[in-house]
């Protein structure tokens, strides 16, 4: 430990020589040996804290600009041992942080890096994403290997942002004119339609986002957004809508599968 003084007696008269073999937590290795004798008697060794850091910034993935939120996991990779290599402090995977992301977007773990050994390997996980945004679940690994004073990380995690995709159906609704009980006039109003039913397809493009082509849950199933895949279907509302919610940006396609009633016909056109 830290101010720890160690006393060595009996020892026969000589010149001896003192070397720091494990350094205290949070402190760097100091490998000068110090020379004692009758004379000196006594020596001590001072070790350097260490200033390490590691931030990660969160952005916008297709605006680049920072965001804020979400929840963000500091791990270590490996077991993480004290300074004599025999207690183990925390098993690898284990979380030892949890950090949100500030409004300039920065994710600090700092504090926590610099009391951690420096022979370890850490990533940083994604555990919640920031509202209306796709969770990204890419590890960003370090490792510091090296025996100095300083020491940092810095990376950058963007996120995919969501949107919505709405579809309204509208018709030609009949009004008819009565004079004297006989037909006199008929005219026509769009009205919303109930009842239409839509799918959504991926596009001619997979969804790809950070090397990876994205997700998208659905119903509780998860859908990969590889291009022309079924991604949800709709049907429309007593206000002729239908709302496809969460959904991450991306080109997708709106096939018309069913009319509101045997009244309309299907609408073949499709809409990106």
């Amino acid at each position: 430990p830290v101010g720890t003084k160690v006393v060595v007696k009996g020892l026969p008269y000589g010149k001896y020589e003192i070397k720091e073999t494990a350094a205290p937590q949070a402190y760097l290795l100091n490998g000068t040996p110090i020379t004692v004798d009758a004379t000196t008697k006594s020596g001590t060794v001072t070790d350097t804290k260490k200033t390490y850091s590691a931030v990660v910034t969160k952005t916008d993935g297709i605006k680049n600009v920072p965001i804020a939120g979400g929840l963000f996991g500091l791990y270590c990779t490996t077991d993480i041992y004290d300074y004599t290599g025999t207690t183990l402090l925390a098993e690898k995977n284990t979380v030892l942080a949890i950090q949100t992301a500030g409004t300039d977007g920065k994710i600090d773990f700092s504090d926590v890096i610099t009391l951690l050994p420096y022979g370890a390997s850490y990533y940083v996980l994604e555990i919640e994403a920031p509202q209306n945004y796709l969770l990204n679940n890419k590890q960003l690994s370090f490792t510091y290997t090296t025996n100095s004073a300083n020491g940092s990380y810095t990376g950058t995690l963007p996120n995919l942002p969501l949107g919505s995709l709405s579809v309204v159906k509208t018709g030609d609704v009949p009004k008819y004119t009565f004079t004297d009980k006989l037909l006199t006039g008929v005219t026509f109003d769009a009205q919303p339609l109930a009842g239409a039913v839509y799918e959504v397809y991926v596009g001619e493009k997979d969804i790809v986002f950070d090397g990876a082509v994205a997700t998208y849950t659905y119903q509780g199933k998860t859908i990969t957004l590889n291009k022309n895949t079924l991604v949800a279907t709709l049907k429309t509302d007593n206000h002729g809508e239908a709302v496809l919610s969460a959904l991450p940006v991306g080109e997708y396609v709106v096939k018309e599968k069913a009319a509101p009633n045997e009244t309309y016909l299907v609408n073949v056109e499709s809409k990106k």
